[in-house]
Parts: structure tokens; sequence; C-alpha cells
């Protein structure tokens, strides 16, 4: 009864999107850190800002999946100071932390010079596919190589060359 109290109450919706922004600006505040930009480094544009942000939200997605296959613990109920940890809860802040990132995604989107409104869609939709082909290369490193440490460092190094500095 509790789980279903949680997925479907206002509260439980509230404290889900809480915990998917703070999670979100916690990956955005490091993805965004100046020291990864400028000249020699990362460039400073949309894409490979993005390709950043996104593998922030990968590491995320990963501790919340991993979680959510956690056994069962004692979880205490939940209050408006603490945001619930239940393994189903996990899943369900997975998904509020990705509406959120494609939130702000959009918004970035409309910050770009030269993109019409008309567009902006068009550009949310690329760099979905973009970020999803991204994901899916770390995913393939680390769930089909995991007894081979330099096969995974090669797909992963081979990912960072293509979306974060191609």
């Amino acid at each position: 009864m509790s789980q279903a109290w949680e997925k479907y109450s206002v509260q439980g919706q509230q404290r889900r999107i809480r915990a998917g922004e703070r999670l979100f600006r916690a990956a955005q505040w490091r993805a965004m850190n100046p020291g990864w930009y400028g000249p020699h480094k990362i460039p400073i544009s949309f894409r490979p800002q993005h390709a950043v942000l996104s593998m922030h939200v990968w590491f995320l997605h990963k501790r919340l999946i991993v979680n959510s296959a956690a056994p069962p613990t004692h979880t205490p109920a939940p209050t408006s100071e603490t945001t619930p940890t239940a393994p189903s809860t996990n899943l369900l802040i997975d998904e509020e932390l990705f509406d959120i990132f494609w939130n702000d995604t959009r918004s970035r989107i409309r910050a770009v010079d030269g993109i019409h409104e008309l567009t902006v869609n068009k550009h949310l939709k690329d760099a979905q596919q973009a970020t999803f082909l991204q994901c899916t290369q770390y995913d393939h490193a680390f769930l089909d190589f995991r007894d081979d440490p330099q096969k995974q460092h090669a797909i992963i190094c081979d990912a960072v060359w293509k979306h974060v500095l191609g």
C-alpha cells in the first residue's frame, strides 16, 4: 500500500521531482565546471557541453538502476524532508531525472543563437538521438565487457572522442 501511495500521491510525486531536480543540478554543476572548457580543452559549444552533461546524467541513471535492483531494506517512512529511496521509487526518480534533463536541453537549445522556435523540437530530437547513442555506447562497454577492462577503456575512450571531443 505504501508503494502505491508513493507512486500515485501528489506528495510522492513532489518528492520525486525534488530528488530528480537535485540529482540533475548536481550533474549539471559537475558537467558545466569551467575547468573542463576552454582553449586546449573541451570546446565551448552546445554539442560538447551536452555530451558531458549526458555522461553525468548517465552516471546517475546507472546508479539509480543499480539501487533499484538492490534487495529491499528497511526504509523509513518518507517525510517532507527526506527523499524516499525504496528500489521502486528509484526508477520513478530516474524518469523525473530524464524529464528534467530534456526540459533543460530544450531550454539550452532555445538559448543558442540562430535557432528558431519552429526548429527547437527537431534539434531536441537530434540531441536525444546523440544522447541515446552515447549512453548505449557506455552501456555496451560496461555490460558486454565486464571482464575486459582494456576493451571497456577503449570503448569509453571512443565514446568520449566521438561525442565530447568530436
